[in-house]
């Protein structure tokens, strides 16, 4: 780019005229003149395009903008804070399906003990146990994780 900062590429009249005097010209390819005819574009948008005022003040440099973020502060400001009602409810509904998993599932386990030894399943008692508690462990793991964080 030129030292003239925001006189374009050809550099303010001189550039349109340039411009101007390839694309008229007959013996110039498409190619060329459709590639000049966006350098003009583009210096015309440069022009328009002044420090755009926005509600706190202009528009930042890009130098600022190029900078990546912190991505932990911007998942801190993302999420918010949470109503005591919205941790209270989320973290009780956690328990409560924690609660009822476990009863449920042991319940059903217990009816259907005799059909699922005569299945000759590899999944026996012991193994439907575990996971059914396996469940009501993890359900309440996340009601506890939703009440403190």
């Amino acid at each position: 780019m030129p030292a003239s900062g925001s006189r374009g590429i050809f550099g303010g009249e001189l550039g349109q005229k340039l411009c101007r005097a390839f694309v008229l010209s007959p013996g110039i390819e498409s190619t060329s003149r459709a590639y000049l005819l966006l350098i003009n574009d583009l210096h015309l948008l440069q022009k328009k395009l002044q420090p755009i005022e926005m509600a706190g003040g202009s528009l930042p440099p890009v130098q600022v903008l190029d900078k990546p973020e912190d991505l932990k502060k911007l998942l801190k400001e993302d999420r918010g804070d949470d109503c005591l009602g919205c941790k209270v409810i989320g973290s009780g509904a956690f328990f409560g399906l924690a609660g009822y998993t476990y009863w449920s599932g042991h319940k059903q386990l217990t009816l259907q003990q005799k059909k699922i030894l005569a299945s000759g399943s590899r999944f026996g008692m012991r193994s439907r146990r575990l996971g059914i508690t396996g469940l009501s462990i993890a359900f309440a793991w996340l009601g506890a994780w939703r009440a403190f964080n």
